[in-house]
């Protein structure tokens, strides 16, 4: 290994142990300006921050942030110090300015077409759909709904009034599918369920029993005793027209 090493800045050859920093991300091992050239870049410490600034500023600088932010080390780092104790005295001390900061950003241009495009993605559809089906979301429609009933009945009502066709088209289908041609015999089907409920497999009771039609009325399913079973009403309410796979997983991650 050599002794000496030219500086990059005065151009002068100095000794490499005495006169250089070390650089563990250099080739080397050493900076490459030596020591009283860089005491002199940063005697003043505004001329340092200006150029820090400057770099960062600049399309170089961005660039290099941004791969470095994608990077598995600046995830981990960011990560422990969210964590830590000063990342949550930090959160707490600046929670109402990160609040306006977040919402001015959701609200831009650019904001909206991250969030749109997040939304359209095969990611987003996913996440919507595992909430939607989730006890939370049933929990705050069914609050939501007792707290606007009024309007969700005027709208409902508006919405018939508009499209008195399409309801008249579903009335007919339904009590198509739902007219008895041969009479079915509901207390047989529930012995031969031995009185357990078709979609949770717990016991449930003659005279509490909610039948539910395993494909429902709403995808083309008959009113038959083949399409029939016994069911807790809180189990028939959950599966509502979802396949019955579906429901009775569903119900297997909610337990």
């Amino acid at each position: 290994m050599r002794a000496t090493k030219r500086c990059s800045k005065c151009g002068v050859e100095k000794s490499l142990r005495n006169d250089f920093h070390r650089n563990r991300h250099s080739r080397d091992g050493y900076t490459t300006a030596c020591k009283h050239c860089r005491a002199a870049l940063y005697s003043s410490t505004d001329t340092a921050r200006a150029k820090r600034r400057a770099y960062q500023r600049s399309a170089a600088g961005r660039a290099k942030r941004r791969e470095y932010e994608q990077t598995d080390g600046y995830r981990a780092k960011r990560r422990a110090w969210y964590e830590s104790a000063a990342g949550r005295a930090w959160r707490a001390a600046y929670a109402e300015k990160q609040y306006v900061n977040g919402r001015a950003w959701y609200e831009s241009a650019a904001g909206q077409a991250r969030v749109r495009a997040y939304y359209e993605s095969a990611a987003g559809r996913a996440k919507r759909k595992a909430y939607s089906q989730s006890d939370a979301a049933r929990a705050w429609r069914r609050w939501h709904y007792e707290q606007n009933a009024a309007r969700y009945k005027l709208k409902t009502r508006s919405w018939r009034r508009a499209h008195r066709d399409r309801v008249l088209v579903y009335h007919r289908a339904r009590r198509t599918r739902t007219r008895v041609v041969w009479p079915i015999d509901f207390d047989g089907l529930y012995a031969a369920y031995c009185g357990r409920c078709g979609i949770c497999d717990q016991a449930v009771e003659r005279a509490v029993v909610s039948w539910d039609h395993v494909v429902p009325l709403a995808k083309g399913g008959m009113h038959c005793e083949e399409n029939l079973q016994p069911t807790h009403l809180s189990c028939n309410v959950r599966k509502g027209t979802s396949p019955l796979e579906e429901a009775r997983q569903r119900l297997r991650i909610a337990s």
